[in-house]
């Protein structure tokens, strides 16, 4: 069976940022799982859109956060993600190997 590879435009870029930044803050796992994308996706695009901006150290160890949970899901304890900086990144890339931007698929 052929495996479908997804691209994730704007707009599941945006939902990620949401659910990624927002005050209710799912796991990486829950993420993923929503807006259908696979665990290894997720963080690569995370990375893709990491902003220097973090509540607080991400490299805390568990003992160090006191009474959270050690999975790192808490929003003080990760850093931010920006849906448009993760865009620009990608059409940098696009425009680098062909020349000119992709087209998203939605």
């Amino acid at each position: 069976m052929k495996r479908k590879y997804r691209l994730l435009d704007y707009t599941a870029r945006l939902e990620l940022e949401e659910l990624w930044n927002g005050a209710n803050a799912l796991s990486a796992a829950d993420i993923a799982r929503e807006i259908g994308i696979h665990n290894s996706t997720l963080y690569r695009e995370l990375e893709r859109g990491r902003t220097s901006s973090a509540g607080m150290s991400t490299t805390l160890d568990c003992n160090e956060k006191h009474d959270l949970s050690c999975n790192n899901t808490h929003p003080l304890f990760r850093h931010k993600y920006s849906a448009l900086k993760a865009q620009e990144a990608v059409n940098a890339g696009n425009r680098r190997r062909t020349g000119r931007p992709r087209k998203a698929v939605s």
